[in-house]
């Protein structure tokens, strides 16, 4: 009885050591290199070799034998979700494995500036998010489809206001465009609208002289001031004669000097030639200039051009002879730095 007793102890004791060492490889012992934090993209319907391929490629797995039996154990070739996986050095197979079963993704951090252009937009977002460019760029064109969001090819540049979005890797292009509405309602709360109402703008035209004063001045401080020249110029029926139209209109933004003939450019974004502001934003202004509008300065200017002296500021009038010697100035100064 003896003997078979300690038979029997050996026997426990090479199967508890057994099921340690199992244990401890597989649930506790790190099985993966990465020092810093390494991310792994896996791919929509993706298959578990393509997987493996992904973590060998980055050489990431210390024990791949390791990984593949566990991974069979717990069924996860059958449970593969795609998405963005933040991996970092240290972590056990187990643990790995059941951040991808769960599907626990790392969420995108979409940064948002300033686009003048729909394809610009796509080329973005699609740098971030799974899909490419061109299925963002076909539901930003797609007028039957923005039509549910109130807006067009030509409006919707508006609804995407200039910040930074968390999402994840693998939301879809109608994903993207449901969040960045929710995200455009909730940026036009009742204080934007009841301030839009008192200059009595539509949201659309608020936007789109926005993005001229976002795109005459990268001074916050002299942005209302500007909008409040332009809104003079709408209450007096004058034209806007926005510089950056014409740019717009000639699709050419390296433009150093507007010239006569450039205004005489027939586009219905042109406002040297077509009265009041453009059909839409001509880029994607930011929050400072939209609420520079929405809080435009009260003055009798009517007149402003850049300042002489480069600074990035502006000289305003109130009248034409002020800013013809205004002007001037600035014209000289270009002269003699030989922009032309």
């Amino acid at each position: 009885m003896r003997k078979i007793f300690r038979l029997f102890a050996i026997f426990i004791a090479v199967v508890a050591l057994v099921c340690g060492w199992f244990g401890y490889n597989y649930f506790f012992k790190a099985n993966l290199n990465p020092a810093q934090k390494t991310y792994i993209y896996i791919p929509t319907n993706a298959s578990f070799a393509q997987v493996l391929d992904s973590l060998n490629a980055q050489k990431l797995l210390k024990n791949e034998a390791e990984f593949v039996f566990l991974a069979n154990k717990m069924k996860y070739p059958s449970h593969i979700k795609a998405g963005k996986y933040l991996l970092k050095g240290g972590v056990s197979t187990y643990a790995f494995l059941k951040k991808l079963m769960n599907g626990e993704q790392d969420e995108v951090t979409l940064t948002f500036v300033k686009f003048r252009k729909l394809d610009e937009l796509g080329k973005a977002v699609a740098k971030k998010l799974e899909q490419d460019s061109s299925a963002f760029t076909a539901l930003l064109y797609d007028n039957a489809y923005l039509s549910q969001f109130g807006l067009d090819s030509q409006t919707v540049l508006g609804m995407f206001v200039p910040n930074s979005y968390q999402m994840y890797w693998t939301t879809t292009p109608d994903q993207f465009m449901r969040r960045m509405h929710k995200e455009y309602k909730k940026f036009w709360n009742a204080e934007r609208l009841e301030k839009l109402k008192n200059n009595s703008l539509t949201q659309n035209q608020a936007l789109s002289l926005a993005a001229i004063v976002e795109e005459e001045t990268n001074q916050n401080d002299e942005k209302q001031r500007i909008a409040g020249v332009y809104l003079n110029r709408i209450k007096l029926g004058m034209p806007l004669q926005a510089d950056p139209t014409v740019k717009f209109a000639l699709n050419n933004f390296a433009i150093k000097r507007i010239t006569t003939a450039m205004t005489q450019f027939a586009s219905p974004y042109n406002t040297y030639m077509v009265q009041g502001l453009p059909p839409s934003p001509i880029c994607t202004p930011s929050i400072a200039s939209v609420d520079a509008v929405l809080d435009a300065e009260t003055h009798n200017y009517v007149y402003f051009c850049a300042s002489q002296d480069f600074s990035g500021h502006h000289n305003f009038a109130v009248t034409y002879a002020e800013h013809l010697v205004n002007a001037q100035k600035y014209q000289a100064a270009l002269n003699q730095k030989g922009i032309y």
